[in-house]
């Protein structure tokens, strides 16, 4: 069983914007600087208050607001940032990985993904996890690297269940 896709940019930014959310030292990163954005915010806007309108109790109402929309907001702006500085760097430096066509095949060793001028092949056994979002399913044979299978492919959701159900049948 295979499928032909054409992977873009987009695809590349959607793995990495993935992997940002669901990698557990990645969140951590990201929860850390949730928290100092927010604590730099409320601190600054308390001590600029407080000092230049002797309203300390004002400034402090009015940081904990601003804090507390900023806590909410971050996210969303830290999601289009990165999505942005990816977009950025693959235009500068020529893709965040490589795009084109792309051939996905599974065997009874494996799954193959077959590009202009590279061949990978990833054992049931290697494989890690399975992760999906509406547009895509990402096989991980780390916690960094997969292979992207766009849902958008022709045959997508029956080479999908092959592989889930080899992946389990190897005890992954």
């Amino acid at each position: 069983m295979a499928i032909a896709s054409t992977l873009t940019t987009d695809d590349h930014v959607a793995l990495v914007l993935h992997v940002t959310k669901h990698h557990a030292p990645l969140r951590k990163q990201t929860a850390r600087l949730r928290l100092m954005s927010v604590g730099t915010v409320v601190i600054g806007l308390v001590v600029l208050i407080g000092l230049f309108q002797e309203n300390w109790i004002g400034g402090v109402i009015f940081a904990t607001i601003v804090g507390t929309i900023w806590w909410f907001v971050f996210p969303l702006l830290q999601r289009r940032t990165t999505a942005g500085q990816l977009r950025r760097l693959a235009r500068e430096r020529g893709g965040l990985g490589a795009e084109g066509p792309v051939r996905l095949s599974v065997d009874e060793s494996g799954i193959r993904e077959e590009r202009t001028g590279t061949t990978t092949v990833v054992g049931w056994e290697a494989v890690e996890r399975i992760d999906e979002t509406d547009d895509y399913a990402f096989v991980f044979s780390s916690p960094l690297e997969a292979m992207i299978l766009p849902r958008r492919a022709e045959g997508a959701p029956a080479l999908l269940a092959t592989i889930q159900a080899r992946v389990k049948a190897a005890g992954s």
